[in-house]
């Protein structure tokens, strides 16, 4: 299964591809810092363009 189809299967107002690679929950956006972004525990770095698709 491609990211792609992955996302299209997933609810847009819950989720949200920020990158290539990368499907976060927004629910579980803790912080948004420059390129970073802060899920609960852990943190993802952001390439320099945000990529929302709905």
């Amino acid at each position: 299964m491609t990211m792609t189809e992955i996302e299209a299967a997933l609810p847009g107002t819950v989720f949200m591809r920020t990158h290539k690679s990368f499907i976060i929950n927004l629910t579980e956006i803790r912080s948004i810092e420059g390129n970073t972004i802060g899920l609960s525990e852990n943190r993802i770095f952001q390439s320099a363009h945000l990529t929302v698709r709905h």
